[in-house]
């Protein structure tokens, strides 16, 4: 089964000098890249491009933000955050890799 990116699902970079970081997906791009942000570091006007095999997907998706992505509404950095902070839990606890997407 092949792994497919979805618009607003939770991610984290695989590899690079953000390993381990948390992002939704802003953006697919063609071939193998994604557009990434978390709404403080990478900032929604501003994303950054990665390789989807250097990504780890995560079953989450921030459904209001894929909705707004799709309709092609603006989103704001904040709303970005609340949802990351949503998907990770207040505590923002790491993920195990029991719950990354096989």
């Amino acid at each position: 089964m092949e792994k497919t990116v979805q618009l607003g699902q939770l991610v984290s970079s695989k590899a690079g000098r953000d390993k381990g970081r948390y992002y939704l997906v802003v953006k697919i791009g063609p071939g193998t890249s994604v557009f990434v942000a978390d709404g403080a570091g990478r900032k929604v006007k501003a994303p950054k491009k990665k390789n989807e095999k250097h990504l780890a997907l995560h079953k989450g998706i921030a459904v209001t933000v894929a909705a707004k992505i799709n309709a092609g509404q603006d989103i704001s950095d904040l709303e970005l955050r609340t949802a990351l902070k949503a998907l990770l839990g207040d505590d923002s606890q790491v993920l195990t890799r029991s719950e990354e997407v096989d």
